[in-house]
């Protein structure tokens, strides 16, 4: 399968990248270079395998894939599934192990190390959400994990999403929760002292270097810190620590932290949303959909009595869904999180 199964658009150009299985992959670009997301592409070019189960030895990514669909696995058999932010490709090898087709979109360098290229029924793309190419295609699931905050205006992303599913799909998508302290949350500030004083590739050195150390003092500190107040070490000590939160060795623990760090401290776009504003984006967009508040999920079914998606204009783009009053069915439980304690990026 290549572009022209789903795209009318041809592609600016094709590249060949080697993929283990096959003699090579073939990733269709429609863009002429990476713009807002060049710093995702090294992030997940020099921390390809980080996060893939099949690299790691834990099921790490599938558990989280799961919660996001709230479907176990097997429910995507014989579904075809576009995701946007296909990245390295942590959920891509399992859309790609259980779906009938999969293509994978990245608008960043990322999408040609995407572990899951070396599979015939995946198609990769390197596009931009807000301006992909025509297709005739609709999908049974549009899936979009830890993308949205990093785009210019998310409500308009999150419309976009909804361009691509057919009558009856899913759109499932998470957006990154605004923490409590808004702005003043620790990543925020500490942001623009580190790119006034490093580049992304001279702070990786920096964390190649220091990230163990830092890890394990932040370590022997935290028994003095009970319940939120460990938040103010994210202020002293600003890298993500999963310790007691995911299954992970130590060494393991070291390299997700400097893979989580380098993605806050370098992202172009940081547009986090309360699920209230997120809710009213759905709302607007007249769609029926359950959630996950605590993590900001969201699980939006379009309407199944064949009515032509892309055909209502919103304020936030073209979408059609059904309605039902944006009725939420959430967890609700506290969310004092601190960096150390955060769902895995």
């Amino acid at each position: 399968m290549n572009h022209r199964d789903v795209f009318l658009t041809e592609p600016l150009r094709v590249v060949d990248v080697k993929a283990s299985n096959r003699a090579c992959a073939r990733v269709s670009c429609y863009v002429q270079d990476e713009e807002y997301a060049a710093s995702f592409g090294k992030q997940w070019t020099k921390f390809q395998k980080t996060q893939l189960d099949s690299y790691n030895g834990t099921c790490i990514s599938r558990n989280f894939l799961e919660k996001l669909l709230n479907q176990p696995l097997d429910w995507l058999r014989g579904k075809n599934v576009i995701e946007f932010g296909a990245g390295a490709g942590r959920f891509t090898e399992y859309l790609a192990q259980f779906a009938n087709l999969v293509v994978a979109v990245d608008l960043s360098s990322a999408i040609f190390v995407n572990a899951a290229l070396e599979n015939e029924n995946v198609i990769a793309v390197q596009a931009d959400l807000l301006h992909m190419p025509q297709s005739h295609m609709k999908f049974d699931l549009v899936f979009c994990r830890g993308v949205l905050q990093h785009l210019p205006h998310p409500p308009t992303a999150i419309a976009a999403l909804f361009d691509w599913v057919k009558p009856g799909g899913w759109v499932v998508f998470d957006v990154y929760a605004r923490g409590r302290l808004g702005r003043l949350e620790a990543k925020h500030l500490w942001r623009p002292v580190i790119q006034l004083f490093f580049t992304f590739d001279s702070y990786s050195q920096l964390l190649d270097r220091y990230a163990e150390k830092i890890l394990r003092l932040r370590w022997s500190l935290k028994p003095f810190f009970p319940g939120i107040s460990k938040r103010l070490l994210d202020y002293f000590l600003p890298i993500w620590d999963y310790r007691g939160v995911l299954p992970l060795s130590s060494s393991q623990l070291v390299e997700w932290a400097k893979l989580d760090t380098l993605d806050a401290m370098f992202s172009k776009y940081d547009n986090p949303m309360k699920h209230q504003e997120v809710a009213r984006v759905l709302a607007e967009l007249k769609c029926s959909y359950s959630s996950d508040e605590r993590n900001n999920f969201f699980r939006a079914q379009a309407s199944s009595a064949g009515a032509q998606l892309g055909t209502q204009v919103h304020k936030y783009g073209n979408a059609c869904c059904e309605h039902d009053g944006g009725q939420i069915e959430a967890r609700r439980r506290g969310d004092a999180r601190s960096i150390g304690e955060e769902e895995p990026q």
